[in-house]
């Protein structure tokens, strides 16, 4: 069987971190939209999705330390659905538990480069220190995308 998610999309809020006895966890969720257009009229219709993400451990210091909201992120995890009770009635949520994480556009602190012919060309000097930041935390973390 398989259980795997990936979505890319806009934060709607700065991550909701807490550290706990059993390590660092991060909840937020992601707008993803789709386009398309209608048949009769020729308009684009968008419709967004919300979803409720959850990081543990390395990822979750990432989230703290690099995402706010409206970063845009492509990430790759599986579902879980929690069951709880509350005013005598069962409560259930759904939600993807990341795995992979990549961020897509600038950091925190830093500005987003004009669009234009080099719209696809690495990120000036400046982005180069959070680069590296991230990349070691990943080798030294162990973390596999």
């Amino acid at each position: 069987m398989v259980n795997r998610v990936t979505l890319t999309g806009h934060l709607g809020a700065d991550p909701d971190v807490k550290d706990l006895s059993a390590g660092v966890v991060a909840n937020c969720r992601l707008a993803s939209t789709d386009y398309c257009k209608d048949r009769t009229t020729g308009n684009v219709k968008e419709a967004t999705e919300w979803h409720r993400l959850v990081f543990f451990g390395r990822h979750a210091e990432i989230a703290r330390d690099f995402l706010v909201k409206g970063s845009r992120i492509y990430i790759d995890g599986r579902l879980r659905t929690r069951k709880w009770s509350g005013n005598g009635q069962d409560r259930y949520t759904t939600e993807i538990v990341v795995e992979s994480l990549e961020m897509i556009g600038a950091p925190r602190g830093h500005e987003q480069p004009d669009r234009d012919a080099n719209a696809g060309a690495p990120m000036p000097s400046n982005g180069d220190e959070w680069v590296r930041a991230y990349d070691e935390a990943e080798s030294t973390q162990g973390i596999v995308k």
